[in-house]
């Protein structure tokens, strides 16, 4: 009966609306000096949506380790080279913070990530100072979206690929430029993702261990 419960356990994970995690904590090119606060400077969540929004994304980003002045400029993440990005919509913004929403730009690997990787989404947040920089996209900072394909479902893994490579990095999930980085808040640094396991994943270690752990009792 345990051997007969494991195959439904992982089947009712997997059928759980599916997400990913990209934790932005790692720095790229020479010129890079890191954020100061703890990893992971920058959080992207992807989750698959179901009920009403079934066959769209939510997109979450989130600026959970900058500290001080340091702010994003730039982000950007890719989409399943198979479909178009300008078929993309990015609606029902919800933020946290005072920043002003970015502008979004989608073109096939159309936007270079600094030192390496070609992307398909870039997003453009304010570097006004006006107001002290309430506009900028800084610490503790969050944006979501719901995001939809034109004619087509998609999910969270229609997120989870890597960019282009053009460079001596790379390739990314995901990057980001951060600014005002360094003591004297001069500096600047490019970052990428390392993604942690959403629960498709997770229930396939789960199912592993199970089965490894009867196998053993046999």
């Amino acid at each position: 009966m345990a051997l007969v419960a494991i195959p439904m356990l992982i089947a009712s994970t997997i059928d759980r609306a599916s997400a990913a995690i990209y934790d932005v904590s790692e720095t790229y090119g020479v010129d890079s000096v890191a954020p100061a606060g703890k990893t992971p400077w920058l959080t992207l969540t992807t989750t698959t949506l179901s009920g009403a929004d079934a066959g769209k994304v939510q997109l979450e980003f989130y600026a959970s380790g900058l500290v001080g002045p340091e702010y994003v400029d730039e982000w950007y993440l890719n989409i399943d080279p198979a479909l178009d990005p300008k078929k993309l919509s990015f609606d029902s913004p919800v933020k946290t913070g005072s920043f002003s929403l970015p502008t979004i730009n989608l073109a096939t690997d159309g936007y270079k990530a600094g030192p390496d990787g070609r992307f398909d989404i870039k997003l453009l947040f304010s570097t006004s100072n006006a107001g002290g920089g309430i506009n900028r996209f800084t610490a503790g900072d969050k944006l979501s979206y719901k995001v939809s394909y034109k004619g087509d479902p998609i999910a969270a893994e229609s997120f989870d690929f890597f960019s282009k490579p053009e460079g001596s990095y790379g390739p990314y999930h995901s990057a980001a430029h951060v600014l005002s980085t360094g003591p004297k808040a001069k500096d600047s640094a490019w970052i990428n993702s390392v993604p942690e396991p959403g629960p498709p994943l997770q229930a396939l270690v789960l199912g592993t261990a199970l089965l490894t752990f009867f196998r053993r009792r046999g």
